[in-house]
């Protein structure tokens, strides 16, 4: 735990408005990358070998979809937008599984180092998709969990396979997370827990970020900025909170060095254009939301 900046962040929490509290956090975030005990995070994504896609996706994944394109006869329209995400597959030959993540990597940086800056243990994940977010996340040392409402079985075998000690649950998130989350603060070893919402998104995922708070170090509204519609949700949020997409945050991990990093040699030519483009946007953001655990 970085003490330091959990103090910080402490201060930042007991600011009177939701726009100070979190001006006050993304000033204070701005060490972050900046420390040389943190370089290791941004060398894992950057500079991976043998090249930075590998953190994109596994050189497995060879054959895209989209999950409701029923044309293909496997991925039927569940109701939701999971219709239109992208779904990638193995190759019929391959020998290790295909996992991808469609996070930018200054997004997953920021998640990591926040999570160790306020020393959480355990990260449960609600939508697992492609699984390998979890791989980034157990390489620094965190426990896993994770919940996925429409799971694809080549995914889930693929995780369990690469990461044998990841907690595994097919449910609704809304339901399963609270439960999860509650269960693993009670334990007598304390765990501090951040939630990764990246499914179900939205208004559900903001009434249950309230619902997880007092057990959650972090809470994760991924895909959703809390400023929009004036920011009344920030302003509720009693703690602090961060956005990916800050100004400080950009300036520090722009995203131009995420496409850099999926476009230039080593990376096959041409082989992460399309995630690059569909994926690493300037509008792309994750709420981060302190809870109570944070600050104790």
């Amino acid at each position: 735990m970085n003490t330091t900046l959990t103090e910080a962040l402490r201060r930042c929490s007991g600011l009177r408005d939701g726009e100070s509290r979190h001006r006050c956090a993304d000033s204070a975030i701005a060490v972050l990358p900046r420390l040389p005990t943190n370089t290791d995070v941004t060398d894992y994504f950057y500079r991976a070998a043998p090249y930075p896609g590998v953190r994109f996706r596994t050189p497995a994944c060879s054959q895209r979809h989209l999950r409701g394109d029923i044309r293909e006869g496997r991925y039927t329209g569940d109701g939701t937008n999971y219709g239109w995400d992208t779904v990638w597959e193995p190759d019929p030959g391959a020998k290790e599984p295909c996992l991808w993540c469609n996070m930018p990597f200054s997004k997953m940086v920021l998640l990591i180092l926040l999570c160790r800056a306020v020393g959480v243990t355990h990260i449960v994940e609600s939508g697992r998709m492609g699984g390998l977010a979890l791989v980034h996340y157990a390489r620094f040392g965190f426990l896993v969990t994770s919940v996925e409402k429409f799971p694809l079985p080549h995914v889930t075998s693929g995780v369990r396979t690469a990461l044998p000690t990841a907690s595994l649950y097919d449910g609704d998130g809304a339901e399963l997370v609270p439960r999860l989350v509650r269960r693993l603060a009670a334990e007598p070893t304390e765990a501090r827990v951040a939630v990764i919402l990246d499914g179900p998104k939205g208004r559900q995922a903001r009434n249950l970020s309230w619902a997880l708070r007092e057990h959650a170090s972090l809470v994760v509204l991924d895909d959703d900025d809390i400023t929009r519609r004036g920011g009344a949700f920030q302003e509720a949020w009693p703690h602090a909170t961060v956005r990916s997409n800050s100004r400080t945050w950009r300036q520090l991990l722009p995203l131009t060095r995420d496409r850099e990093a999926l476009t230039a040699p080593p990376n096959p030519k041409g082989a992460f254009d399309f995630d690059a483009k569909v994926y690493i946007q300037e509008n792309d953001v994750a709420s981060i939301l302190l809870g109570d655990r944070a600050l104790q």
